[in-house]
């Protein structure tokens, strides 16, 4: 959710296609600036379209939202009523000097610091819930957590094409 908001990958069971498309994500890959309520707005689009018992979305984000037309809070009751929860992870620093990657390096600016106040609200909103991460391991036990409190039943189907679909 850069600058503008976009789909990486669709809601998919490929985990191998979708891991390979995270591969290739880096630091301002989605443009300058988050786009943190238009992420929000793009990801209850498409979860809208799925049973109502999987409207689910995880959210990982420092809160922060420069750009954009929803603000965090405006999206999240979008998601109330589409019936999307969102379980929001808190990443970053309450304090200053949060890096922000650039093509010469990294530069280190002060007024970046977490927002947890918008990510707690995001959370209440929708009737999911907030998490805060502080490293990797915290951030495992916390997706384990989320995968207790969330599950459906998902169906997937392989297609066997006698025909060559090339002329």
């Amino acid at each position: 959710f850069g600058r503008p908001a976009g789909v990486l990958s669709p809601v998919s069971l490929e985990r191998h296609a979708v891991k390979q498309l995270l591969d290739g994500v880096g630091a301002s890959s989605a443009g300058q600036g988050t786009a943190l309520g238009d992420g929000i707005a793009l990801g209850v689009k498409k979860l809208r379209e799925r049973p109502p018992q999987s409207r689910v979305m995880v959210l990982i984000a420092d809160g922060d939202s420069t750009h954009g037309s929803f603000a965090p809070v405006e999206a999240a009751r979008l998601a109330r009523l589409a019936g999307v929860r969102i379980y929001v992870i808190g990443v970053g620093s309450k304090q200053a000097q949060i890096p922000i990657f650039e093509e010469g390096g990294v530069k280190y600016r002060d007024d970046l610091t977490m927002n947890e106040d918008i990510l707690q609200e995001v959370a209440k909103i929708t009737g999911g819930a907030y998490f805060r991460a502080t490293d990797t391991r915290a951030l495992e036990e916390i997706s384990e957590r989320i995968n207790q409190l969330e599950k459906s039943e998902a169906e997937a189907r392989t297609a066997f094409l006698p025909e060559p679909l090339y002329r």
